[in-house]
């Protein structure tokens, strides 16, 4: 299953902006949102923009190492994440998330969408792309927003939905 949509701005959605999904979030819980990047000025910016609203969490880390290291603490609704080439243990960051039974929704962040991850896409569920140009950097912001609150609502009315069937 692909979740890959085209906007009309050039980036590529995972849920478009205007998809017409009905984001079904409990107001009084706060996301949480793990973001990955090598450039900690990069991630201090992101995260600002992303916690502007109040409800967003955001922890931040310039490694794969690190965030994986988080994620045995720390349950997060989203991860968002430019592609790293640095393989983990010749796996993606990616591929070694979901080699440890975590469905975690993946929001790759980046300026150019390249064949690793194209490839990635079609070969796991849950991950999405956000495309950004540095001359509308504060609109990918915007857009990757949306996008973390509706992977976040789309994988919670999925796994909501599986439990309604295991009882």
């Amino acid at each position: 299953m692909t979740d890959v949509t085209k906007n009309t701005n050039r980036n590529h959605g995972a849920l478009p902006i205007s998809s017409g999904i009905e984001l079904e979030i409990d107001r009084t819980r706060i996301l949480t949102v793990l973001c990955v990047h090598e450039n900690p000025v990069f991630l201090d910016r992101l995260c600002r923009h992303l916690e502007r609203r109040g409800d967003l969490s955001v922890d931040t880390t310039t490694s794969v190492e690190d965030a994986l290291h988080l994620m045995k603490y720390v349950l997060f609704d989203v991860i968002v994440t430019d592609y790293n080439p640095v393989p983990v243990e010749k796996n993606s960051f990616l591929k070694t998330v979901r080699n440890q039974g975590n469905a975690v929704p993946f929001i790759y962040f980046t300026q150019k969408l390249n064949a690793e991850i194209e490839m990635e896409i079609r070969v796991y569920s849950a991950v999405y792309v956000v495309e950004w140009e540095e001359e509308t950097l504060s609109r990918g912001f915007d857009d990757l927003y949306l996008s973390v609150k509706q992977a976040a609502a789309k994988n919670r009315k999925g796994n909501a939905s599986h439990q309604k069937v295991l009882f």
